[in-house]
């Protein structure tokens, strides 16, 4: 359980390929689409270090730059990258992480479906480890025969953990697609920080779906 999944190898490679100078053009304007639907961020900001995480998730496994970088990959992590490219997004419930690479009893607030997964990231673990009761927007792939965590998982405010379920429900019940509900939750979190002296129900609020 120790060894990374080759996905995981591929995220890393991947993102080493995004920070070449002749695609930060393109990496830019995805950052600029990813903050119109999650909320804004810059190297100044507190938050930033979360929210670069999260989008780098999003960068390296949506779409079209997900194809691009695929392009120039080595051979060997080919598959990983595909991988990647079938990743799904969830809102999860994880068990406190005792090693990296050990597995995490997870529950998807979405769908209602539980999951064994592995994460091995230094600074995911760090998170997980620090939390009780907080719920996770993360991108889960299947990978060398198990379920690994990608890096930039997202965790919401722990006081917040009621409001979002009463929120998730009322998405779900709507029909709202996962990844509108979870970017909708990114944008609540982003009113959090930046707005002074509110409580999180006052922003994680189901009429917030609408703006």
């Amino acid at each position: 359980m120790g060894r990374e999944p080759r996905a995981l190898l591929a995220y890393a490679e991947l993102g080493e390929l995004a920070l070449r100078s002749d695609r930060q053009v393109y990496v830019q304007a995805r950052k600029a689409e990813f903050e119109t639907r999650t909320g804004t961020f810059s190297v100044e900001d507190p938050w930033y270090e979360a929210r670069i995480r999260a989008f780098h998730d999003d960068l390296l496994t949506q779409g079209a730059s997900h194809a691009s970088l695929l392009a120039t990959v080595e051979a060997n992590l080919a598959e990983g990258c595909q991988e990647l490219g079938a990743s799904f997004r969830g809102l999860f419930h994880f068990q406190r992480p005792r090693a990296p690479g050990h597995w995490l009893h997870v529950v998807n607030l979405i769908d209602h479906a539980e999951y064994y997964a592995v994460a091995h990231d230094a600074l995911l673990l760090q998170a997980l480890d620090a939390i009780e009761e907080a719920v996770v927007d993360a991108r889960v792939v299947a990978s060398d025969r198990v379920l690994a965590i990608l890096p930039g998982a997202f965790v919401h405010p722990e006081e917040a953990t009621q409001a979002i379920e009463d929120v998730v429900r009322a998405g779900v019940n709507r029909g709202l697609p996962a990844g509108t509900l979870l970017d909708r939750l990114m944008q609540m979190e982003h009113q959090l920080r930046v707005r002074s002296r509110v409580r999180p129900n006052q922003v994680y609020r189901v009429n917030a779906l609408h703006s």
